[in-house]
């Protein structure tokens, strides 16, 4: 476990555009977080199976998450991570396993947005593969000091869509049926792409919560990174006068 105590005025002055970063799973960010399954000794692999997966990983997990046809393997045809993507996210594929019965996992990320107001959270999807409804579905959700739980990004399969293209890092197409969408944003290709939702309401916390499904089934993978809060530029503004102390804690 890793505390430490950052001043959100500092944050904001290294930050672009007064933009905060909840969590970049490099290190860097202020939210406190918290994750069901902690396979961060195997980084993010289950220990039963290497291509299941749940938790802060890169690229070099599997050949799922993998895109190597810029690179090792021209004739790569599968994955959401290319040879560019060298920092790491948080992965998910999978979750059915002997060392997960129950098929789910969860993860939270809480911090203060105390002097906040008018907020946005960013955060960047990227996934590839035959999805199913149900099945492959991630629900993204805020609360404000411990109100009820409200929607923010809503992920499942589209069934209905055939032949959806996903463009690998060296350049080929490659077209699979039933791809993932933010329901009222759009489809998720294999690159990481930066998807917005409003945060309604104001208080001291927010804690932002990660449900899975279970994800039963290999090539499959789904991934994000870059959790950002973006204030209005008067919230920052009170932000940086005022100061605000964030603790971030792992484990």
């Amino acid at each position: 476990m890793k505390i430490a105590i950052a001043s959100a005025a500092a944050l904001v002055a290294a930050s672009s555009h007064g933009q905060i970063v909840i969590d970049d799973f490099d290190g860097g960010g202020v939210a406190a977080f918290n994750v069901s399954i902690d396979n961060s000794a195997n980084n993010g692999a289950f220990p039963s199976s290497g291509f299941d997966v749940f938790g802060i990983t890169d690229r070099t997990v599997s050949f799922d998450f993998a895109d190597d046809s810029a690179g090792s393997f021209p004739a790569d045809e599968f994955g959401l991570a290319g040879t560019s993507k060298t920092d790491r996210f948080f992965g998910v594929a999978d979750l059915s396993n002997n060392d997960n019965p129950g098929g789910t996992g969860s993860a939270s990320w809480t911090l203060s947005i105390a002097g906040l107001s008018n907020l946005a959270v960013s955060i960047e999807f990227a996934a590839m593969g035959d999805f199913e409804a149900g099945d492959n579905s991630h629900t993204f959700t805020y609360s404000i000091d411990g109100a009820p739980a409200q929607p923010l990004f809503t992920i499942d399969s589209r069934d209905d869509v055939d032949a959806f293209p996903y463009q690998m890092e060296g350049g080929a197409v490659v077209t699979i049926d039933d791809p993932l969408e933010v329901q009222g944003q759009g489809f998720i290709t294999n690159s990481f792409n930066a998807f917005t939702a409003s945060v309604l309401g104001s208080g001291s916390s927010l804690t932002i919560n990660y449900e899975a499904g279970v994800n039963n089934g290999g090539f499959e993978p789904f991934a994000f990174d870059n959790l950002i809060l973006i204030p209005t530029p008067a919230s920052a503004a009170l932000l940086g006068l005022g100061g605000l102390a964030a603790a971030r804690r792992r484990r």
